[in-house]
């Protein structure tokens, strides 16, 4: 067991606590609802203006992402201080919770666009700005940028604003061979190794696909080398 004590005190239930879920969906709750009445957020509306949706934020338990939108036929600049307002809300709100926002850990991208002389919107790079947040002590921390076409890694996903999923599609084709190849050299029968593909390999390569826009060509590569290992353990032809 442990407990609360001054050295190292317990902020919140605890993690792992079997009533911590519950609590925390009621304190995330209000906690949204009070950033979305004073947060900028962003508006997506559809050609003809009759559908509207307003997003400020996107969470779930510790992992949250503020979304801000630019003012129509402002500068960048103008847009980096609206998302250094919303992202030190958010900061602020977390932290009168008793929560804690680990600052250095925290990146954000800026999505900006040019169009072309067709009219066609081309996403492009800014690298020229900085965005700094306020910690309890008032201490400023430059919060890291990432550039648009540069996947990184979040939630298990290799994800870019401008990325076309090719480091997601190596990522997965990768796995899927490595976990293939590791039932294969598994003394374990035909049963155990479709329970091994069924459990472990599927959810392994399974669990990012809904955020990352493989093509159908991409998924049957992904298969054709990987799946032939497993055919051949569940005692079938590799050809099948």
């Amino acid at each position: 067991s442990y407990q609360h004590c001054l050295k190292f005190p317990l902020h919140g239930t605890g993690q792992g606590s079997g009533n911590s879920p519950v609590i925390w969906c009621f304190i995330s709750s209000k906690l949204f609802q009070a950033y979305n009445t004073k947060a900028h957020g962003i508006t997506f509306s559809s050609p003809t203006g009759d559908t509207s949706l307003r997003v400020s934020i996107i969470g779930f338990v510790d992992d949250s992402t503020c979304i801000t939108e630019g003012l129509p036929g402002g500068t960048l600049q103008e847009l980096l201080f609206r998302m250094e307002e919303d992202a030190q809300l958010w900061n602020d709100l977390l932290w009168s919770s008793g929560g804690k926002l680990e600052l250095p850990k925290c990146s954000y991208h800026v999505i900006y666009y040019d169009y072309e002389s067709s009219g066609v919107p081309v996403m492009r790079h800014r690298h020229n700005f900085s965005l700094d947040l306020k910690d309890a002590h008032n201490q400023s921390i430059p919060i890291t940028p990432h550039n648009i076409y540069q996947p990184h890694k979040t939630l298990g996903h290799y994800k870019a604003p401008a990325g076309q999923n090719k480091t997601q599609f190596a990522k997965s084709l990768s796995k899927a061979k490595e976990i293939s190849n590791r039932i294969v050299q598994t003394n374990v029968n035909r049963r155990e190794s479709r329970m091994l593909f069924e459990t472990i390999m599927r959810a392994a390569i399974e669990y990012p696909l809904g955020q990352s826009f493989l093509t159908p060509s991409q998924l049957q590569t992904i298969e054709k080398k990987s799946y032939p290992n497993i055919y051949s353990k569940c005692g079938y032809n590799k050809c099948t």
